[in-house]
């Protein structure tokens, strides 16, 4: 799906927490966004944050993104996250 089409199915906080990871995410070392309210991490939402990070750095298979129950973290697979 583009990134047009990805973004209408948001809301406007959701649209902001997916251009600021966009923006801050290089891949190489550990970035997370943690505090984030309850609820915002929908399904769809963590499938939208998936495919335009990945997006992001074609080619790079060790490229992760996690998620945790108010976070979540782009990292390098094998990167430590506590």
């Amino acid at each position: 799906m583009s990134t047009s089409k990805n973004k209408r199915l948001l809301n406007k906080a959701q649209v902001e927490l997916l251009n600021d990871i966009l923006r801050s995410a290089d891949g190489y070392g550990n970035q997370w966004w943690p505090g984030l309210p309850k609820g915002l991490l929908t399904p769809d939402f963590k499938r939208i944050i998936k495919e335009e990070v990945l997006k992001k750095f074609p080619g790079r298979k060790d490229v992760l993104v996690k998620f945790r129950k108010d976070r979540v973290d782009v990292v390098p697979e094998g990167f430590s996250i506590w």
